[in-house]
């Protein structure tokens, strides 16, 4: 009878059978097979390079002593002059096996075979760096259908390593970039495991992009992962010459002639505006720049030509527009801001010969959208346009709110909008501070200076203003930019 008992108990494995095992010459023979792994220790930190060493012994003799790592064979090493004892060793480099195992911890085998063919093992696991690498920001924008990070302009390229060994470098390519692969960012021997670097994100150019962080420690073990961005533009700088930023969707686009129908997708020229008609009517055209005037006394607006508009043509007045980037302004106010010429209409204050439209001049009458009285009103010192108009009457108060006392569009609404031929004001005090509510006036034309005396009185003394209200006179209260007076005027009572 035979009792045998294997034990392996990490750098150490034997093999003890009680009884008799007797050779040919009839000596007793006790199975006594060892294996002891040398180096490296259980559970010490890798090398770079590892020193294998492992020593078998056999009291019955032994065949051969193998070395493996992981699941791949190192060395194989026979016996020598004395049967009852191997000595083996080989040293190899960390990073040509650590992909036999997890990135936690490498395993070492030594296994004996001795005469009777017992294979006996001992295991040893050396700590690798648990290296790993996550990328901080840029963050992840959408999940769904697929995880992007949206970025533009210049922002951080943050990493997060994990590892128990010091590190070599790390680096960061990007894919999908002329040229492919090319170098992001990248830290040699980093004294944090936190990198991070300011990135502008335009010179990858716009669209997608992987970006793929590669680090590699000390021992040569490396890690990588990836991270999908979408580069959108933020301003027309991030965008190749000849295009410009639609910041609605962050794509750059080809600029558009003059004239022609443009949109955020459909760009103008730096030195033009996309502007629509009076009260948004469609479509919006590519007009030229000008410039807008300013606060300073005598600072008037650029006169713009006019438009043309199917067979015949428009007057046009210049509007502030920061779409528009370049413009001719006067040598004393170089930093003025530019605009665009934008379209009036060819209507008389005089004669109030607007036609009834529907109020949304892009879409056709219907319950929800219907005609209404169109007002002559000044847009400009020189120009006029056609305006919705309602029922209020001449001096009715808040025109400009809703009854709730929210703000009011007249363009989509008339409920509260004066009726035709007047214009709602707000009467303001030197500083253009409000001093009352807004109000309905009439409209008149050849307006007295309200510092012109002799005017006003004479006025005054003939019962008031022709075309004004009895005892009203027409009064030169609208000032445009650079306080250019408009020809038209308000019909006030005297000394309001």
């Amino acid at each position: 009878m035979r009792i045998g008992r294997l034990f392996v108990l990490g750098v150490f494995a034997s093999v003890a059978v009680g009884g008799c095992n007797c050779g040919t010459n009839g000596v007793n023979r006790v199975r006594d097979t060892q294996v002891v792994i040398l180096t490296p220790k259980d559970g010490t930190p890798a090398a770079a390079t590892i020193h294998f060493t492992a020593k078998a012994t056999s009291s019955i003799g032994l065949k051969s002593l193998s070395l493996k790592v992981g699941t791949v064979a190192l060395k194989l090493c026979p016996p020598g002059s004395d049967v009852t004892e191997i000595d083996c060793g080989q040293d190899f480099p960390l990073s040509s096996y650590v992909s036999q195992e997890q990135n936690d911890a490498l395993t070492l085998t030594a296994t004996a075979i001795d005469d009777y063919d017992d294979q006996v093992p001992a295991v040893v696991k050396v700590v690798l760096s648990g290296l790993k690498v996550e990328f901080v920001q840029p963050a992840l924008t959408q999940t769904q259908p697929k995880p992007v990070a949206t970025v533009h302009g210049t922002g951080p390229l943050t990493l997060q390593v994990t590892s128990l060994v010091p590190i070599a470098k790390v680096q960061v390519t990007a894919t999908n970039t002329p040229p492919n692969n090319s170098t992001v960012a990248g830290w040699l021997n980093p004294p944090a495991l936190t990198v991070s670097q300011s990135i502008n994100w335009s010179n990858l150019g716009i669209g997608d992009h992987i970006l793929t962080a590669h680090v590699q420690d000390k021992n040569g073990a490396t890690a990588s992962a990836t991270r999908e961005i979408n580069v959108i533009c933020g301003s027309d700088a991030d965008c190749p010459n000849a295009q410009r930023c639609c910041v609605n969707d962050g794509t750059c686009n080809p600029m558009v002639g003059n004239g022609a129908d443009c949109d955020c997708d459909h760009p103008c020229p730096v030195n033009q505006g996309c502007f629509p008609g009076t009260c948004g009517t469609l479509p919006m055209k590519c007009r030229p720049g000008c410039y807008p005037g300013g606060t300073k006394y005598g600072d008037y607006a650029q006169v713009c030509s006019n438009e043309q508009q199917g067979t015949g043509s428009v007057p046009a007045y210049c509007a502030q527009d920061s779409s528009v980037e370049t413009c001719t302004r006067p040598g004393d106010d170089p930093n003025g801001a530019c605009g665009a010429c934008a379209p009036a209409d060819n209507c008389s204050i005089a004669s109030q010969n607007c036609p009834d439209a529907p109020l949304d001049r892009n879409n056709p009458a219907g319950p929800n959208n219907p005609i209404v009285h169109y007002t002559c009103m000044p847009a400009s010192p020189t120009t006029n346009m056609c305006y919705p108009a309602g029922g209020q009457a001449v001096d009715s108060q808040n025109c400009d709110q809703n009854s709730n006392g929210s703000s009011y569009d007249g363009c989509k609404e008339v409920s509260d909008s004066c009726a035709k031929g007047s214009m709602c004001l707000t009467p303001v005090d030197s500083n253009y501070n409000p001093i009352g509510p807004s109000r309905c006036y009439a409209q008149c034309q050849n307006p007295c200076d309200p510092t012109n005396t002799a005017c006003l009185t004479n006025a005054e003394l003939q019962g008031g203003s022709p075309g004004c209200p009895s005892g009203e006179i027409c009064v030169a209260s609208l000032l445009g930019a650079g306080d250019q007076p408009f020809p038209n005027g308000i019909c006030d009572k005297p000394g309001l």
